[in-house]
């Protein structure tokens, strides 16, 4: 029998039913939308950070050294360099431009959405550098646990502190190794990037540490093949660019604590890195303040956001992920961290931090990039393992990735919003400025003194921070911010008092008024007639009341004694804006000079309650400060 050749049937795949527009377009949307979900929670984490600035003593000071030199601009280069001298930092010279025009950020919306967008975009970009260079889906599940985790706080965290100095330099960073991972670039190009690398790290020393440990996570992620040459690449920059800081630092032996390294115990050294690490992480930070219905509503959508996010990305990064590739990235992560907390875990100025309780700084923020991207591998490789030896239910995973995720971003919205507004009370003198600008009050000078305490400021410093407020009335009209709130800042509470005290030992309970004069913000609450408030003064026994003056958004003043019993005040309903209030008080007395005790601050004003007022017409007895007439 003759063979013959077999060839298999020719098969005509059916074409496909065409599709309506409808369905293509229901198509689209399925694409879409858990990106989309992921960018609403992104919002909804990162919209705490729009409301609290000038946190810092080295926010506030640059702030007034750009306002002191807007008419001598030529001053700022030579106070440059008298700084790089005296810290022995060469990166000042291309730092500093960053450090001023980030300390004058906060006072516009946009440039304060720019700030924390930016701030986004760099937790964004560092996953993104991971998912490139161990070539694994990680950028969506990564930024989900980064979001979930970044707190707020008062303290020198990004982007509220430091709005550009430490943000933007990290993003350039990421951008570079975004490109070098995805293998973009050859030839001049690959030179180039190289180079502008280079230009990278030489922005302070926070720049150069960070380039390191993209350096390390290259090299991590690298085949044997490849390594080597990577080596050379990365070590080449990071050692000129080092040896471009101790060359200056040998020329100008610095003067700065803070870049001073010193010996300390290994073990102390690692417990700061931990305790730093942990700083940067949301959920080793209590809330502190109340929580309210709208708190609780936003958290609830946070909670469903990420709960759809995380059940869905999880799981799926755990299908793809290999666990010696889970295991390499954990390593990168944790030499990230290590890296960026070293250097102040060796500084002895942040050990005697640490020692007093405040092991938060911005290295904090920047190791916390590595947790969020740790967590999420963490995750999948668990969910992995549980998979392979147990058989767990695809629905059961969704469920538990979800309830992970969710929990840990409800949690964390709560802490911001709270955190939020605790810090506002820092910037509230400087919203105080612009009310009293608006109403054209007259004494900047007064309301300056009065709320100093409330901002954080250098004590070492000749001037004080009512130097600074009074400068910042007195710009306000050149920056184009005369008659305009402070964005974003939370909504006022019924009744705030800027740079007034409590717990005074020899005085009785309640808010006291420091000094000659007190600052008191009354916005009432929603649908009273106004607002009764309680005041007395600081009278020991044996002295006279104090003769006190109130004034009401800049118009005349209401002449009141003040006595040891309280003296209601009535203050009519605000409109869009909080009335401010100013308490004269120029019989202020210290409990040490009235032999009470040791405590030398002089009391004037005592807040003993406020309530809403009763419909109708102030109480008899009560003062008006809308009707009462100048003395």
């Amino acid at each position: 029998m003759d063979r013959v050749a077999y060839s298999p049937p020719v098969v005509t795949p059916c074409p496909a039913a065409p599709t309506s527009p409808a369905a293509q377009r229901a198509g689209r949307l399925r694409r879409v939308l858990p990106d989309a979900g992921l960018l609403a929670l992104a919002l909804l984490q990162l919209w705490p950070f729009l409301g609290a600035f000038h946190q810092t003593a080295d926010d506030n000071f640059w702030q007034f050294a750009v306002l002191s030199a807007m008419d001598r601009p030529a001053i700022t280069w030579e106070e440059t360099r008298k700084l790089a001298e005296f810290q022995g930092r060469i990166g000042m010279f291309l730092a500093m431009p960053l450090v001023l025009l980030g300390a004058m950020m906060p006072e516009y919306a946009w440039t304060r959405l720019l700030v924390v967008v930016l701030f986004g975009a760099s937790l964004l970009a560092f996953g993104h550098v991971l998912a490139l260079y161990f070539r694994v889906p990680l950028t969506r599940s990564a930024w989900l646990a980064m979001l979930c985790l970044a707190p707020m706080a008062a303290f020198h965290l990004p982007p509220n502190s430091y709005p550009l100095m430490i943000t933007l330099p990290l993003l350039a960073l990421c951008l570079v190794h975004v490109g070098l991972a995805a293998e973009a670039w050859r030839g001049w190009r690959l030179s180039a990037a190289f180079v502008v690398l280079f230009a990278l790290t030489l922005m302070l020393e926070y720049a150069l540490v960070e380039a390191a440990g993209l350096a390390l996570i290259a090299l991590i992620a690298a085949s044997p093949g490849t390594r080597r040459r990577l080596l050379w690449r990365h070590g080449a920059v990071l050692a000129t660019a080092a040896a471009v800081y101790l060359g200056y630092r040998l020329a100008f032996p610095s003067q700065y604590p803070g870049n001073a390294l010193a010996g300390f115990s290994w073990r102390d050294v690692l417990s700061m890195q931990v305790q730093h690490l942990l700083g940067g992480i949301a959920l080793s930070h209590a809330i502190s303040q109340p929580i309210g219905r709208t708190d609780l509503a936003l958290a609830a959508l946070a909670f469903l956001l990420a709960a759809a996010a995380g059940g869905r990305l999880l799981p799926g990064l755990a299908r793809v992920l290999p666990a010696r590739k889970g295991l390499a990235i954990l390593l990168a992560c944790a030499g990230w961290a290590a890296l960026t907390t070293l250097p102040h875990a060796l500084t002895p100025k942040y050990q005697a931090w640490c020692q007093a309780g405040e092991c938060i700084y911005v290295d904090s923020r920047i190791a916390a990039l590595a947790a969020g991207a740790a967590l999420a591998v963490t995750v999948a490789l668990a969910l992995r393992w549980l998979q392979r030896r147990t058989r767990l239910p695809a629905p059961l995973a969704w469920l538990a990735c979800g309830l992970l995720a969710g929990a840990a971003s409800a949690s964390t919205l709560l802490h911001n919003r709270a955190a939020a507004r605790e810090m506002a009370a820092r910037e509230r003198p400087f919203e105080v400025m612009r009310l009293a600008n608006c109403h054209g009050w007259g004494e900047p000078a007064v309301l300056a003194a009065a709320m100093a305490s409330s901002t954080s400021w250098h004590p070492e410093l000749a001037i004080g921070p009512d130097a600074h407020l009074r400068l910042y009335a007195a710009r306000l009209h050149r920056l184009g911010l005369s008659c305009s709130a402070m964005p974003f800042t939370p909504r006022f509470g019924a009744v705030e008092r800027p740079g007034w005290v409590r717990w005074v030992v020899g005085a009785p309970d309640g808010y006291w008024s420091v000094g000659e004069a007190g600052v008191l913000l009354v916005a009432g609450w929603p649908g009273s007639s106004g607002t009764i408030l309680s005041l007395g003064g600081f009278v020991p026994q044996g002295s006279a009341p104090q003769h006190a003056w109130l004034g009401m958004n800049g118009g005349p003043a209401c002449s009141v004694v003040l006595g040891a019993a309280p003296r209601p005040v009535f203050v009519p309903a605000a409109g869009g804006r909080p009335h401010l209030i100013l308490v004269t008080t120029p019989d202020a007395l210290s409990p040490a000079e009235a032999g009470l005790g040791s405590d030398q601050r002089r009391l004037g004003a005592r807040i003993v309650e406020a309530h809403p007022a009763p419909p109708g017409d102030p109480p008899p007895g009560v003062l008006d400060l809308a009707r009462c007439p100048a003395d």
